[in-house]
């Protein structure tokens, strides 16, 4: 996706994204991280956004993918490595 475009979706659907993130990740500097992940995969993307669709549809599905992913992520990182408290 370019630039532009990602511009053009980050005009219309921030605010609700970034909201979206935040309550996502529990309100916390995951959240903004998750939103900027959000944008940064799309520039990634090969994706042409069609108008006819909803391209709204398509900026949460990127960030429900990106948390699920990092959730299983930290879930098999817990379970290899317990994390120890240090008194």
């Amino acid at each position: 996706m370019q630039a532009c475009q990602v511009e053009q979706l980050l005009g219309s659907y921030g605010t609700e994204l970034y909201r979206y993130c935040r309550r996502l990740a529990g309100f916390g500097p995951d959240g903004e991280d998750l939103y900027q992940q959000t944008f940064l995969r799309l520039l990634e993307l090969d994706l042409v956004p069609d108008e006819g669709r909803n391209p709204r549809a398509l900026l949460y599905s990127v960030a429900t993918g990106l948390w699920r992913n990092e959730a299983r992520k930290r879930g098999r990182r817990a379970a290899i490595a317990r994390p120890v408290e240090l008194d």
